[in-house]
């Protein structure tokens, strides 16, 4: 944009005589971000100008610096503190639900150590080592 035209609608709007439509183009310019740079640049030079004790006392000055300054500040963000809870309560379930099924898993581990291994009872030999009893041997 022109710098004339920026200086003409901010001595325009520092007089307070800025028209509907004046009033429009003054607030597309601000909140335009190709303009935003420059234009605070020639904000801060015109502002530079000025005498000091003027710029810092009168009112319109001030609504100008808070006007555009203000722009460029984001918004703050607030955490839902609902979700900061919701969580909370998810993370204390999980670890207690891994805390409750380690604790299943050491005890089934531990219960089958401690059973002995099933086994059949031992039968006497009636047979001698080393003989086969049961077999005859026929002799043709």
């Amino acid at each position: 944009m022109d710098p004339q035209r920026i200086n003409y609608l901010l001595e325009q709007y520092t007089a307070g005589q800025l028209s509907p439509a004046e009033e429009q183009e003054w607030e597309n310019l601000i909140e335009k971000e190709e303009h935003r740079s420059a234009f605070q640049d020639f904000l801060l030079e015109q502002l530079a100008a000025t005498p000091a004790g003027n710029a810092s006392t009168d009112p319109r000055w001030q609504g100008i610096y808070q006007q555009v300054f203000s722009i460029d500040k984001p918004q703050p963000v607030r955490r839902l503190p609902l979700l900061k809870y919701w969580t909370r309560a998810a993370l204390i379930l999980l670890l207690l639900g891994v805390a409750f099924y380690g604790w299943l898993h050491w005890r089934s581990t531990c219960l089958q150590r401690k059973t002995p291994p099933a086994t059949t009872p031992a039968v006497p030999q009636d047979r001698q080592p080393g003989k086969n009893n049961n077999l005859e041997r026929r002799t043709p």
